[in-house]
């Protein structure tokens, strides 16, 4: 069991070690060539689309919002793809069924056991022992964002999804991020990026309704964004890879994750909560520790244009 004591991309890596050797010693073959009728490959990830982001410039942040996302600057972000939908719970399953993965929340790596749970109205969120992305607290399907998952957790399962394929994935940037929810758009509070479903209700907020239902929802349940994205704003929170920082003051202009002179607690930025309602595009920051995991916690995945062609959506 000391492999639980390493770190989660060499977790992944050794698990799926063991699988190939296990593989290797169950194969019949005469002559060193096997023999048996041929199987076709299975896919490497159930209904990944990744969908090519134009890049651009654009103001990132907000003068009127909270200060952590002050002061507003400009940044550039270079063409990559990110995933049409969040990481799906059948997704994850895939995952750990071929490596036996066991994320932190699982093994009560984090600040508390277990995983995160939002309370009831007016009640704090707490640590829940035997909470984890199986049982996070709610009704979900294989179509449900994967949840109760770490940053370690998404390393994890990058290091297993790039050694089944050809492309080298990623967690997105903050600045990457930000800017495939704005969709093209200036406008700070992102009216754009959230899919009104229905009529506000007499009383509530139309604009709440419609980034929220103030629950998880099956990935795809609302209207796309303009760069034909899912979600980015009104479902799980989504880890990027930037570390945290109290504020955008030397921020890098280039998009990239900002990953230096970071915080003592290394926490990690997440984004776009469905417990927040509609909050704005550059209203959506706060942070968590690497190895904890919260019911509406999850992750979507990047990765770099140029190692990828040029069409406008792949599936693999």
């Amino acid at each position: 069991m000391g492999w639980l004591l390493l770190n989660p991309e060499a977790r992944a890596l050794a698990a799926i070690g063991l699988l190939l050797s296990l593989g290797g010693c169950a194969s019949s073959e005469v002559g060193g060539v096997p023999h048996g009728p041929a199987t076709a490959p299975a896919p490497v990830l159930a209904d990944l689309q990744m969908v090519r982001v134009p890049g651009g410039l654009f103001r990132m942040g907000s003068s009127t919002g909270a200060e952590n996302v002050r002061p507003p600057h400009l940044a550039i972000v270079q063409p990559f793809r990110l995933s049409r939908y969040e990481i799906t719970v059948g997704q994850f399953s895939q995952f750990v069924r071929e490596t036996g993965y066991q994320t932190d929340a699982e093994l009560n790596h984090g600040e508390g056991p277990g995983c995160r749970i939002s309370g009831a109205a007016g009640q704090p969120a707490a640590f829940q022992a035997g909470a984890s992305w199986r049982n996070p607290g709610f009704a979900q399907t294989d179509r449900h964002p994967v949840v109760c998952v770490s940053y370690n957790d998404s390393h994890a399962f990058l290091a297993w999804l790039n050694g089944r394929s050809l492309h080298h994935y990623r967690l997105p940037s903050e600045a990457e991020w930000e800017f495939s929810a704005r969709a093209d758009s200036a406008s700070e509070t992102a009216a754009d990026s959230c899919a009104q479903q229905a009529p506000a209700a007499p009383g509530t907020s139309a604009t709440t309704v419609a980034c929220s239902n103030l629950e998880a929802q099956p990935v795809g349940s609302s209207k796309p964004n303009r760069f034909g994205l899912y979600d980015l704003l009104g479902n799980a929170s989504e880890l990027v890879e930037d570390c945290w920082h109290p504020d955008y003051k030397h921020a890098p202009r280039s998009g990239t994750a900002w990953a230096s002179a970071c915080d003592a607690s290394q926490q990690i930025t997440v984004v776009g909560a469905w417990i927040s309602g509609a909050s704005g595009v550059s209203e959506t920051r706060t942070s968590i520790g690497p190895a904890s995991a919260d019911d509406h916690l999850g992750f979507r995945i990047a990765e770099n244009i140029e190692s990828t062609g040029s069409a406008s959506t792949s599936h693999y």
